[in-house]
């Protein structure tokens, strides 16, 4: 019976993925050098398909040979590490996020797996100047090692699906949102969205700055369905970005709020002033990712964002801190 690795299961993005192939009944190996929450493994386990947790340092090439030896029709590699905005742990980055896409590649070739999806990032874009949106094809010189790493990765990928034979593709993620979103081992940066809900369902005063900027925010059920999506391709585009293709405000987050929750203490205002807020939104307005490769091969990421909010906070009401 074939399986699907998952990489980075544990985490933001991999709980979601995980839980999304499991509930579509495939069955998955699902790795991570992190211990799963508890909760996690019970939702997992009433998923029609069969769910094999698996320790892996993604480093490490006899943690790679010691995976279960059954047949694979996917790989999806999302294990990664998310640093802060000091951005300074460019070696653990890099030996996590390259060298471990690197390990990734060759096993996944090793074991003859049909399909291999890289789950990269619009960090790639940064220092994108354009007033149109940010497309696969663009001319790119991202400013940070994270960035840097991911492009680079890219590179590497293609080098293997060109030279190589793996059929596989890219998929550019921009900021995300949603379940399963908590501070780990890997990743320590939370999104403005995990603050501003977190805040309102406890009743605890908010204040966010900047709030008019705006960014593709990225429902993190609709960043899983588009990549079991595209991993279930073959031979599709080599590079995809997985977005919305519209831009967010958070002030237009905290008016869903105050339908959802009007009792809630989140104020957004539009002021950079220091000693305001509480939190601000990070710095300069994206330009939205264009999604009409993404169209092509069949998605859209269409949840609105009064429907996602609602989720999210029915989640966070389910899994509190």
């Amino acid at each position: 019976m074939s399986h699907c690795l998952l990489t980075g299961a544990a985490g933001f993005l991999g709980a979601n993925i995980l839980l999304e192939l499991a509930g579509r009944g495939r069955n998955v190996v699902a790795c991570d050098y992190l211990q799963p929450p508890d909760a996690l493994v019970r939702e997992a386990e009433t998923a029609p398909g069969e769910v094999t947790w698996a320790d892996l340092d993604v480093r490490s090439a006899s943690d790679w040979d010691r995976l279960p030896r059954y047949d694979y029709d996917e790989v999806i590699h999302a294990a990664a590490l998310t640093p802060g905005s000091d951005d300074t742990k460019t070696l653990p980055t890099a030996e996590v996020n390259m060298v471990g896409a690197l390990r990734a590649m060759e096993w996944s070739l090793g074991r003859g797996a049909d399909r291999f999806v890289f789950v990269s990032s619009s960090a790639v874009y940064r220092g994108f100047e354009a007033t149109a949106p940010m497309r696969e094809d663009s001319i790119l010189q991202p400013e940070f090692s994270y960035g840097i790493l991911k492009l680079a990765t890219e590179g590497l990928l293609a080098e293997y699906r060109e030279r190589r034979g793996l059929d596989s593709c890219s998929v550019r993620l921009p900021s995300l949102f949603g379940p399963w979103e908590r501070p780990t081992g890997s990743r320590d940066n939370m999104s403005v969205i995990y603050h501003v809900c977190r805040a309102a369902i406890s009743g605890q005063p908010l204040t966010v700055a900047a709030a008019k900027l705006r960014r593709d925010w990225l429902y993190v059920r609709d960043a899983a369905r588009g990549l079991v999506h595209l991993a279930s391709l073959r031979g599709g585009p080599p590079l995809i970005n997985l977005g919305t293709g519209e831009l967010t405000a958070i002030e237009q987050v905290v008016d869903h709020l105050d339908e959802l929750l009007p009792r809630h203490g989140v104020v957004s205002t539009t002021g950079l002033e220091e000693g305001i807020s509480d939190i601000t939104v990070a710095r300069g307005e994206a330009q939205p990712m264009a999604v009409d490769v993404l169209r092509k091969s069949g998605f859209v990421a269409d949840t609105p964002l009064g429907v996602a909010l609602a989720e999210y906070l029915e989640w966070l009401r389910e899994h509190p801190e």
